[in-house]
């Protein structure tokens, strides 16, 4: 947890168990594996299982609903990332038994209505990307947080954190901004960033 707040600190892009240990151990409070076929920052079913083993919460990161497999089983949410309605998030968590994360995209010009839809559809969290990162479009966010208590993605840097632990959001969802090349956490940036995120 960040703060005295129930905001959730989830470290994504997760490839490699060791980044995947560090960054719990250090206070994540959630892992993102991406699922996406031929991304640099793919996590293969190895890795979820290890992980998962080890009782670290999980996220399945999914840019197409085909890709949701067995390995849905070891997850402890299911994020959502491609354009998808309420029947979707029902089908899917009546599927898997899993928490829903539902991602709109802060350039979508029907992003109220988007959000509104994911929330009658039962998405535990909604998540705003920023498509141009969060610190150039913090005043978008401001925004957003007064109709929804959303979490924010999109090259989130530890220079974002005071506005966003401020407008208490309900997810902080980091991945670019920690890497010391595309899939591979960098150990100091990660422990620096989550340190931050805690005080």
């Amino acid at each position: 947890m960040i703060g005295l707040h129930d905001t959730l600190l989830k470290i994504c892009g997760i490839t490699r168990e060791t980044d995947g240990i560090s960054a719990y151990e250090a206070g994540a409070d959630l892992l993102g594996v991406v699922r996406a076929p031929g991304s640099p920052r793919y996590a293969s079913d190895e890795t979820i299982r290890s992980l998962h083993a080890k009782r670290i919460p999980l996220a399945g990161v999914y840019t197409r609903l085909e890709d949701i497999g067995n390995e849905a089983e070891y997850l402890d949410y299911i994020q959502l990332h491609f354009r998808h309605n309420a029947d979707i998030i029902r089908l899917v968590k009546e599927m898997h038994s899993v928490r829903i994360i539902s991602v709109a995209l802060s350039t979508d010009p029907n992003l109220l209505d988007k959000l509104s839809e994911y929330q009658s559809g039962g998405a535990d969290i909604f998540l705003v990307e920023f498509a141009n990162g969060f610190s150039s479009d913090a005043e978008r966010a401001k925004s957003l947080r007064q109709d929804f208590r959303l979490g924010v993605a999109g090259y989130i840097k530890q220079g974002d954190l005071a506005l966003i632990k401020k407008l208490d959001f309900s997810m902080i969802d980091v991945s670019r901004s920690l890497e010391a090349s595309p899939g591979i956490k960098d150990p100091e940036k990660m422990k620096t960033f989550i340190m931050e995120a805690l005080n």
